[in-house]
């Protein structure tokens, strides 16, 4: 069953394993780090940290369907690295 699904049925008792900053490995085999929020209201949502300079527009995730899960990879990531969300609504 799809995790992000139970996830906004209220069904989803694992959803840390989904949500925050997990290691992760890409397809092409680069280490770095997955980041996934719950922002249904955001217009988007873009992550900025030491490992982008604080940069807004250098990482924009993804939004995950109508789920209201945003998410994107981070290569240059790396553990103990501070980082944010920063989500825009829809009124800027």
């Amino acid at each position: 069953m799809n995790q992000a699904w139970l996830f906004n049925r209220g069904e989803n008792y694992q959803s840390y394993k989904m949500l925050g900053a997990r290691p992760h490995v890409s397809p092409e085999g680069s280490l770095g780090y997955r980041f996934a929020v719950w922002a249904p209201r955001a217009a988007g949502v873009s992550l900025v940290g030491d490992f982008n300079g604080w940069d807004p527009q250098a990482h924009l995730l993804q939004s995950y369907g109508t789920t209201g899960i945003w998410h994107g990879f981070v290569e240059d990531a790396l553990e103990w690295q501070r980082y944010k969300y920063a989500i825009r609504s829809s009124s800027g």
